[in-house]
C-alpha cells in the first residue's frame, strides 16, 4: 500500500514514484478509502500533465495572479524601503496595463517581451509625452525580476531573454565652475542651500531633507578640522546602511549650517516637502536655459571634483556611501580639462626622460630629440654553428 500513517498523525500520506520523480504529500484525509481515491486523482492529474493533455497548475498563474506573491517578497526582502516597494508596485501595474499580459506567467516569451517593448514606447504618460527609454528599462527590469523569482519557485521552465533598449540618458550632468556662480546666484534660497551642501558633502536629496541639527558636530577630528555631519542609516530613513558615514564640512558649508542652525526649532533643519526642490530646479533650469541638470547632478559635481583631486575610488566610496568600489568609479570620471591636464603632463614628462637619456640604448643630445645608440658591427661575427 502506497499510503501510510506517519507516527502521531491523524493523517494518511502518499508516496509513490513517477516520471523518476519521488512524489510525497498528504492526502488530508483520515479515512484509507478517501486517501486512496485521493492519490490515485493525484496519480491522474500528473499523468495528464506528463503527455499535455492539462496544464501543471502551479505552471497555470496568470501575472495579475503572482502580483501579490511578488510584492511580498520585495517587501520582505527590503523591508526597510518604502521607496522600493512604491517602485515595483508601480512598475508592476504598467505591465499588468498591457493587454499580451493577461495570460499565464509561463506563456511569456521573447515574442510577447518585444510586443510589449513596442507598445511602451508608444504611450502617453500623465505628464503628456511618450514614456522614455529609461521608463520602459525599468518595466522590463521589473518583469525580469518577477520570471527569475517565478522560475526560482518552479512555475516556469525557463526564464525568456529580456534586452533592454539603448540610449537611455545617465544621471551624469555635473554643474561646472564656470557656471555655479551664476546658477547659486539665480536660484531660491533653499535650492541654493541643497545645492551648496550637495556639492561640498555630497549629500543625497533625501539625506539633505533629513538632517538634524544633534547630528551636526563643529568641532574638529581627525580628518575634518571644521567639523563634520553624521549620516546614519538606521536612525534616519536613508537609502541603505551604506549611507552610514560622517562627512567633513567645509568652510562654506559650516558657515550655512551654524545659521541655521542656530534659528531652527523644528525637528529636521529642512522641513520642506522634495517637489518643492524639483519645481525650483525646473524653473532654474530654464531661466538659465542649463539642459540635463537635476537635484542628483549636485552630488554627482561632488563626487566628479574629488576625482579631479586626486581623491581615490575607496576614498570616494566612504565619502558618498556607495555600496560598491563599481560605484565609487562610475563616478570619478574626467573631464574634459582634466584629460588636457593629464596629457600634458605626461607629454611634458616624456620630454623630460628624452632630454636626460633615460632611456635605455639611447644618448642624450642636448636640447634636441635623443638619437639611437650605434650597434656593434656583426658583419665578421660566425655563428654557432659555424664553428
Amino acid at each position: 500500500m502506497s499510503i501510510y500513517k506517519r507516527p502521531g498523525s491523524k493523517y494518511y500520506w502518499t508516496k509513490f514514484e513517477l516520471n523518476g520523480k519521488r512524489i510525497h504529500k498528504s492526502t488530508k484525509a483520515t479515512n484509507p478509502t478517501k486517501a486512496l481515491q485521493w492519490e490515485a486523482a493525484l496519480r491522474t492529474q500528473m499523468q495528464r500533465v506528463l503527455v499535455g493533455l492539462e496544464r501543471d497548475p502551479a505552471k497555470n498563474t496568470t501575472l495579475g495572479e503572482f502580483r501579490e506573491r511578488f510584492l511580498d517578497e520585495i517587501r520582505s526582502v527590503r523591508s526597510d524601503r518604502r521607496e522600493t516597494h512604491d517602485f515595483y508596485e508601480r512598475r508592476y501595474d504598467e505591465l499588468l496595463a498591457y493587454d499580451g499580459f493577461r495570460c499565464a506567467v509561463s506563456e511569456i516569451d521573447e515574442q510577447k517581451v518585444d510586443a510589449f517593448r513596442t507598445w511602451k514606447q508608444s504611450q502617453v504618460s500623465r505628464f503628456g509625452k511618450v514614456y522614455s527609454t529609461a521608463s520602459v528599462n525599468r518595466c522590463l527590469a521589473t518583469l525580469k525580476r518577477a520570471l527569475r523569482l517565478a522560475y526560482r519557485w518552479r512555475m516556469i521552465d525557463r526564464v525568456p531573454q529580456l534586452s533592454l533598449l539603448n540610449g537611455e540618458r545617465q544621471k551624469d550632468a555635473v554643474l561646472y565652475r564656470e557656471c555655479e556662480h551664476e546658477f547659486l546666484g539665480n536660484a531660491p534660497d533653499t535650492l541654493r542651500t541643497y545645492a551648496v551642501l550637495s556639492i561640498d558633502m555630497g549629500f543625497r536629496l533625501k539625506e539633505f531633507l533629513a538632517l538634524r541639527k544633534e547630528r551636526i558636530r563643529f568641532s574638529s577630528a581627525p580628518g575634518a578640522p571644521l567639523g563634520y555631519v553624521e549620516v546614519r542609516a538606521f536612525e534616519d530613513p536613508l537609502k541603505s546602511h551604506y549611507s552610514n558615514r560622517d562627512v567633513p564640512l567645509t568652510i562654506r558649508a559650516r558657515r550655512i549650517l551654524e545659521q541655521i542652525s542656530n534659528a531652527c526649532y523644528t525637528e529636521t533643519l529642512f522641513p520642506i516637502p522634495k517637489s518643492t526642490l524639483q519645481h525650483q530646479m525646473q524653473r532654474t533650469c530654464r531661466k538659465l536655459k542649463l539642459e540635463g541638470l537635476s537635484l542628483h547632478s549636485f552630488r554627482h559635481t561632488f563626487g566628479t571634483r574629488l576625482g579631479e583631486a586626486g581623491a581615490s575610488a575607496h576614498v570616494v566610496k566612504q565619502l558618498m556611501g556607495h555600496s560598491s568600489i563599481t560605484v565609487s568609479q562610475r563616478y570619478v570620471h574626467k573631464l574634459t580639462e582634466s584629460v588636457e591636464r593629464a596629457m600634458a603632463a605626461m607629454e611634458e614628462a616624456n620630454h623630460r626622460n628624452n632630454k636626460v637619456g633615460t632611456f635605455p640604448g639611447h644618448v642624450a643630445s642636448g636640447d634636441t630629440a635623443w638619437t639611437p645608440a650605434k650597434l656593434p658591427d656583426i658583419s665578421n661575427l660566425q655563428l654557432y654553428s659555424e664553428l
